[in-house]
């Protein structure tokens, strides 16, 4: 019996769905998506709600009628776009969100998706990076999703606010804006029969790529038990290289060309990014589980399935 409600924004997108799908997997709660008009809803969500994100009264309806006990917030902007696009999407919307909660002023934990791109870089002699690093961000991404974490985290009660700060999540689902995403898919129109060398940018740069489905099950993990006004680090806890990714990948396109880095360009970002995940693993029990080949195996996999289906 569904005994809850919880909220999930930007139920629509990349972790979004991963999420609903871990809910809807798990029956323990109604599942209330929320997105705008021209939203299409996941399968596997209870309910999908769509209101303009942007006005605070279709909020403060929604949270009266529903009266959810955990809202995930996921929705945001990720790179590429503008500045103004970051702004509003990812700042605006959570002050919105924020504002409507504490409006209406009935008790509910609010789970921030927050971004490893708030720290900028980090020292490598300071990681695994811990939760007590000054955030640096750098980027435009960085910059408002530190802002919008800063706006969670100072919501006034009933709100019960904590910040899932997610390194670099990998794995099906994964779109073409991110590295793994666009050369699964650039790997697969290819073919085997490229000869052509392959020449990618920052193929030495590290992260901490955690499987998607390991950070919405930490995200579900901390609605049900963080501790609130407190940030966690969701991460593998060690980090890979792109070019390692990118080989796996190559192998399972069946790519003959070499792969080699682009010297000419400056990569962006740190040389290195690693996670220190005790905080979250020590008060919830959660750890991830999915290993990185298995991530991108699973990728590759859906990315096939999404060509035959275009073919037929």
């Amino acid at each position: 019996m569904k005994t809850a409600t919880w909220f999930v924004t930007g139920s629509t997108g990349f972790l979004g769905r991963h999420v609903v799908r871990e809910l809807a997997r798990e029956g323990r709660v109604r599942t209330i998506g929320l997105g705008r008009a021209d939203s299409v809803p996941p399968s596997g969500i209870d309910e999908f709600v769509k209101l303009d994100p942007f006005s605070i009264e279709p909020w403060e309806w929604a949270v009266r009628y529903f009266e959810p006990k955990v809202v995930l917030h996921l929705a945001g902007r990720t790179p590429p776009a503008d500045h103004d696009s970051m702004v509003r999407d990812n700042v605006e919307l959570t002050q919105v969100l924020i504002t409507a909660l504490e409006n209406v002023g009935k008790p509910v934990r609010f789970v921030h998706c927050g971004s490893a791109a708030e720290l900028g870089d980090v020292p490598e002699s300071l990681l695994p990076a811990n939760e007590s690093i000054e955030p640096q961000p750098l980027s435009d991404y960085g910059i408002t999703k530190w802002q919008a974490a800063r706006i969670a985290l100072g919501a006034r009660p009933a709100v019960d606010p904590v910040v899932g700060r997610i390194f670099n999540p990998i794995g099906p689902g994964q779109p073409a804006s991110q590295v793994f995403g666009r050369y699964a898919r650039a790997f697969r129109a290819a073919g085997p029969q490229r000869s052509e060398p392959w020449i990618i940018a920052g193929l030495s740069s590290r992260r901490d790529f955690v499987d998607a489905r390991d950070a919405a099950k930490a995200l579900i993990a901390l609605g049900r038990n963080g501790r609130g006004r407190q940030i966690y680090h969701i991460g593998a806890g060690k980090s890979r290289s792109v070019g390692e990714g990118l080989e796996i990948l190559g192998n399972l396109a069946g790519c003959r060309a070499p792969i080699v880095e682009d010297r000419a360009e400056v990569s962006r970002g740190p040389r290195d990014s690693v996670a220190d995940i005790r905080r979250i693993v020590d008060l919830t029990g959660w750890c991830p589980v999915v290993d990185f080949r298995t991530s991108l195996e699973d990728l590759w996999n859906e990315v096939i399935r999404q060509s035959a289906d275009s073919a037929t």
